[in-house]
């Protein structure tokens, strides 16, 4: 990594640290400090601790006065973790996930100096809360160890069981090796930890052991003397991994519960481990290297992608400023009043809606404030990053996520995934409206009515007579093009792209190019307004199952997407051209 990036790195995830909390059985408390001094002034009575800091106070005081220099100092707490026996407690302990920086002891028990638990308990609950935390694991053991035993405490199992077929294959490669002493035996101690969570790493490095390096070397070289056939290699690793999966399981070194997604770097230099909530590396005390100096290295590894800086530098903005920004986005009291007025005369209904469009407002206000620094900081990071060519460009792109541009189908999956953001948003609201998007008969619809025509307030009473307490809304449908393909006329104003799990869903607003969109009246029942997990139930005008007779059926769905509003926009004005043509006359 370049000196320009460690820079923003620096400046994203180090610089905005304040405050530091240090959770160490063999640190000092407050009250601990106080006891001391108030038992001196007390005829000199005695007081003693069975905390190293008592006997050994040199490298507590080294760390301590790392966090307290002339150059920055932190807002610094100390916690001994002797009240964090049990889970509740842990969960209890607010403070600890509401720091910039923790530093968290590997052993706090001091009636068991082999037990981790309650340091993993802790790191457990950081991955569990929605405040990112850095972490820095201080250990005397060797690191090896605690990081192993940490990674696999913050795993899930997550290898899938044989299935019939390779079981058979698996018999039949055992029945190959039968006549080799304490194969079983040498296939076991050649497969563990760093086998099989480089396996979860790359998954496909079993597709061909035999030529295999590093940590599958030693495997290699236990099917090489057995002179096995290669067709066996893969189920034996396969079946060897899942074995030391349940061992791990029976031990309860694994996590019982799904933390999401985690990556990790395991070298002898560098090791670390994060989540989306959490970076937690690794500090050996008896090396005293600087605790920060061991998070920046870990941090400059990783190296966060560019997108993940421009972020993480808007969300420590946000906080080093939050109040100042808050003061500018209300210093218009007249229509701060006017705003708070209007809530407190509308009716429940209306009130939702007015609350609504007033904290998009002040959420708008903010981010207009925290868009100069960002923009400056990302300018400053592509300017850094820039390459004389666009070959080399897509080359730095390639480096920093992994992703090479310049191949035709990694482009076009990026231009896919880029459109699923561009036209759609994650799914809000507490009724039906503009752009939310729905499932009947297994066909998906849009929600085309404007905004206002949808607020349950402003059904008219002419309309509430019609229809009763039901929300009248048009919808238009969609129609599924190719999954993952990018249509050739992409820039025809005709699709919309939606994140469906791995996959892209491509829909057209109608079959073809020269066909018109298929519109439908729907009603909403309870005037559409939203149930637990975006529910709701919709009538329509449909012929009656077996007859030609129209009747008026029930169906009830949920909300599965949302277009964003300018796109929904754009469909209602599609819509009206459509339907408005002239030219009906015409001959030719």
């Amino acid at each position: 990594m370049s000196e320009q990036y460690k820079g923003f790195v620096e400046e994203a995830f180090v610089a905005p640290i304040r405050s530091v909390v240090i959770v160490d059985d063999d640190y000092p408390t407050l009250e601990e400090i106080l006891e001391c001094s108030l038992a001196r002034k007390n005829d000199g009575a005695e007081f003693s601790s069975r905390k190293s800091w008592w006997t050994n106070p040199e490298p507590i005081k080294r760390v301590v006065e790392e966090f307290r220099s002339d150059e920055k100092k932190y807002i610094l707490d100390i916690h001994d973790a002797q009240t964090l026996s049990a889970e509740e407690e842990i969960k209890g302990a607010s403070h600890l996930h509401q720091t910039d920086l923790l530093i968290l002891d590997y052993q706090l028990d001091p009636q068991n100096g082999d037990n981790w638990l309650r340091s993993l308990n802790i790191a457990r609950e950081l991955m569990k809360n929605s405040h990112f935390n850095l972490v820095v694991v201080n250990t005397q053991q060797p690191l090896d160890i605690v990081f192993q035993n940490y990674l696999l405490g913050l795993l899930t199992p997550s290898l899938k069981d044989l299935t019939e077929e390779e079981e058979q294959r698996l018999d039949a490669a055992y029945e190959a090796v039968s006549g080799i002493e304490n194969f079983a035996e040498k296939l076991e101690s050649a497969v563990g930890f760093n086998q099989y969570t480089r396996y979860l790493q790359e998954p496909k490095i079993i597709r061909n052991i035999s030529e295999a390096r590093g940590e599958f070397s030693r495997l290699a070289k236990v099917f090489a003397d057995a002179d096995l056939d290669k067709k066996h290699h893969k189920i034996l690793t396969l079946s060897a991994l899942l074995e030391f999966e349940r061992k791990s399981i029976e031990q309860n070194l694994m996590c019982p519960t799904d933390l999401g997604p985690v990556q990790f770097k395991n070298s002898d230099e560098i090791k670390w481990v994060r989540s989306d909530k959490v970076f937690l590396t690794f500090s050996f005390k008896p090396q005293g290297k600087p605790l920060l100096e061991s998070l920046r290295i870990a941090l400059n590894d990783w190296a966060p992608k560019p997108s993940r800086l421009i972020l993480t530098k808007m969300q420590a903005d946000l906080e080093e400023s939050g109040v100042q920004m808050q003061d500018e986005a209300l210093i218009d009291n007249h229509s701060s009043a006017l705003w708070y007025a209007d809530i407190l005369n509308s009716d429940e209904k209306a009130r939702k809606t007015k609350v609504d469009e007033i904290s998009k407002r002040h959420v708008d206000g903010i981010l207009a404030q925290l868009l100069p620094n960002v923009r400056e900081f990302a300018l400053r990071l592509a300017s850094s990053d820039k390459q004389q060519t666009e070959q080399e460009n897509q080359a730095l792109v390639k480096h920093r996520y992994g992703i090479d541009i310049g191949e035709e189908a990694e482009q076009k999956k990026a231009r896919l995934r880029h459109n699923i953001i561009a036209c759609t948003q994650e799914p809000h609201g507490w009724h039906v409206q503009t752009g939310h998007v729905f499932s009947v008969n297994d066909e998906l619809w849009v929600c085309v009515s404007p905004l206002c025509d949808t607020v349950p307030s402003q059904i008219s009473a002419s309309q509430s007579k019609l229809q009763g307490n039901r929300l009248r809304f048009n919808a238009l449908k969609l129609h599924p093009a190719k999954k993952d393909v990018l249509p050739k006329d992409v820039q025809s104003n005709r699709y919309v792209f939606f994140g469906e799990g791995e996959n892209v869903g491509v829909y057209s607003i109608a079959a073809d190019a020269s066909a018109m969109p298929d519109v439908g009246v729907f009603f909403a029942e309870n005037a559409g307004v939203l149930s637990d997990g975006m529910k709701f139930t919709v009538s329509r005008a449909e012929l009656s199952p077996g007859s030609n007779e129209l009747t008026i059926l029930s169906h009830t769905t949920e909300i599965i997407g949302h277009l964003r509003y300018e796109y929904a926009l754009n469909l209602i004005h599609r819509l009206g051209s459509s339907v408005t043509r002239v030219g009906l006359d015409f001959t030719g």
